[in-house]
C-alpha cells in the first residue's frame, strides 16, 4: 500500500514542467501584444502641424513688434510735425511783431526822407532867397548910382564955388552928363581935373 501511494508523485512533478513551458509558450504573444500595445508609432503629421503654429506664433509675435515700432515711429512722427507746426507758429508770431517795427522803422525813414526833403527845399528856398537879395542889391546899387554922381558933383560944384571962381565961368565950360539907370556917361571936366 506504501508504494502504490508513493508512485503518482513523480507523475505529479513531470507534469508540472511541462506546464511550465505551456504557459511560457502561451503568454509570449501576450507580452508581444503589449509591448506592441506599449510602443504605438508617433503620428507623423502633427508634427507639421506643430510647426506651424510654433511659426504662426512666431510670425504673429514679430507683427505685434513690427506694429508697435510703426505706432512709435507714427508717434515720433506727430511729435515732429507738431514740432515743427510749433516752430512755425513761432516764426510767425515772431514776423508778425517784427512787422509794426519793420513798419515804424519804414515810417520813420519816410519821415527822415521827408525831413530831409523839408530841409533841400528850405536850403533851396534859402539859396533862392540869398539870389533875390543879391539881385535886389545890384538893383539898389545899380539905381543908387545916379544919386552918387548927382552928389559927387553937387561936391565938385562945391568945391568950384569955394575956389571962388565966377559963376559965369561954370557955365561957359562945356559939361554933357547923361544918367541911365545902368549905364553913366560923363563927359571929362578939364577944369576939376587940372585944377
Amino acid at each position: 500500500m506504501a508504494s502504490i501511494q508513493q508512485q503518482p508523485a513523480p507523475s505529479a512533478t513531470r507534469a508540472q514542467p511541462e506546464q511550465q513551458q505551456e504557459q511560457e509558450r502561451t503568454p509570449q504573444p501576450q507580452q508581444q501584444h503589449v509591448q506592441q500595445q506599449q510602443q504605438p508609432q508617433p503620428e507623423q503629421p502633427e508634427q507639421p502641424e506643430q510647426q506651424l503654429t510654433q511659426e504662426l506664433q512666431e510670425l504673429t509675435a514679430q507683427l505685434d513688434e513690427l506694429r508697435q515700432q510703426q505706432q512709435q515711429q507714427q508717434q515720433q512722427q506727430q511729435q515732429q510735425q507738431q514740432q515743427q507746426q510749433q516752430q512755425q507758429q513761432q516764426q510767425q508770431q515772431q514776423q508778425q511783431q517784427q512787422q509794426p517795427r519793420q513798419q515804424h522803422q519804414q515810417g520813420q525813414q519816410q519821415q527822415q526822407q521827408q525831413q530831409q526833403q523839408q530841409q533841400q527845399q528850405q536850403q533851396q528856398q534859402q539859396q533862392q532867397q540869398q539870389q533875390q537879395q543879391q539881385q535886389q542889391q545890384q538893383q539898389q546899387q545899380q539905381q543908387d548910382l545916379p544919386g552918387r554922381l548927382h552928389t559927387r558933383l553937387s561936391t565938385m560944384t562945391w568945391l568950384a564955388d569955394a575956389s571962388k571962381q565966377p559963376f559965369h565961368e561954370l557955365h561957359t565950360t562945356s559939361t554933357t552928363l547923361t544918367l541911365t539907370p545902368f549905364e553913366t556917361t560923363l563927359d571929362p571936366l578939364p577944369w576939376l581935373f587940372n585944377g
